[in-house]
């Protein structure tokens, strides 16, 4: 099987940086797997200290087939430092396994990621792969994997193909949006904030590339590959992030010992697992917005 590069994101957390890292060796036939980093630069002068520190620490990885370290010069953000990676990184590669710099994943996560995306390579309906679980529990699911709706930006993956083949353009994007009346309801079903956070990029107050790839799978009738518990956890939301919050909703996902199960090429979405993720995640947003109004309440 085709082994895809490993693409991972760093900017200003060193210690989650090195979390991420400790947690990849400790995979299966990791060193079989070329790994390739983009470094982001400083946004201001406050943060120098903290890109040069997470910078030392890429420089001490090793065991990798091989280790490619790309330093921006000027501050990119996500968004473009995402867009500019993987443009790069297709024009080499077919598919790719893709990690920010607060993901731990399980050992067995890279082998779960290349058997998904060699599998379900040409399997239409799937843009995405990823070895986050919405759903909190698997006591609804009779299946070792489900299709969601949304994407996950947790340990994902995709193909050139897909990737090549995004709409970025948002004057376009609102065309398309215009074009149908039922959009909002329809793309909400991924979850309540989808459309909200949609028309905030297309309005310049955020800086999503997420969204817009959710979009694109949307408009394709796609779907995300999704395991039916995580491999592996968000460590971000502890107040360090740039797009996460204080939050420990995500905290009780089971990932540790999670192994990769047969895959089913005959998969296909399930209206009731659909509602489900949907559930789900609106439960989870009700909750951080109850936490914020808390917050400012008492602090």
């Amino acid at each position: 099987m085709f082994y895809p590069p490993i693409v991972l994101f760093v900017y200003n957390r060193p210690l989650h940086t090195l979390k991420t890292y400790k947690s990849l060796i400790k995979n299966y036939n990791f060193n079989k797997f070329n790994l390739y980093i983009f470094a982001d630069a400083a946004k201001s002068n406050l943060e120098i200290q903290d890109v040069e520190e997470t910078r030392k620490i890429i420089k001490s990885f090793k065991g990798f087939k091989s280790i490619k370290i790309e330093y921006r010069k000027k501050n990119l953000g996500l968004k473009k430092s995402i867009k500019l990676g993987l443009n790069y990184i297709f024009k080499k590669y077919k598919n790719a396994i893709i990690l920010e710099d607060d993901i731990v994943v399980n050992k067995y996560f890279l082998t779960y990621m290349k058997n998904a995306l060699n599998i379900y390579e040409n399997i239409d309906m799937i843009h995405s792969v990823t070895a986050y679980s919405f759903l909190r529990s698997k006591k609804n699911l009779k299946e070792n994997h489900y299709l969601s709706i949304r994407h996950s930006s947790w340990g994902w993956g995709t193909w050139r193909k897909v990737w090549n083949n995004i709409i970025w353009e948002k004057d376009r994007i609102k065309k398309l949006v215009n074009k149908n009346q039922n959009f909002k309801e329809e793309f909400n079903l991924g979850g309540n904030d989808m459309y909200h956070i949609l028309n905030e990029e297309l309005n310049n107050r955020i800086n999503s590339w997420s969204i817009i790839f959710d979009f694109n799978c949307f408009i394709n009738k796609t779907f995300c590959l999704c395991p039916n518990l995580s491999m592996i956890k968000n460590i971000g939301f502890d107040g360090t992030g740039v797009h996460c919050d204080v939050n420990k909703k995500f905290n009780t996902n089971v990932y540790k010992y999670i192994k990769p199960k047969k895959f089913n090429k005959d998969i296909a979405p399930k209206k009731e697992i659909l509602n489900l993720i949907r559930n789900t995640i609106d439960k989870d947003n009700y909750i951080s917005i109850k936490d914020r109004i808390i917050k400012k309440l008492f602090n």
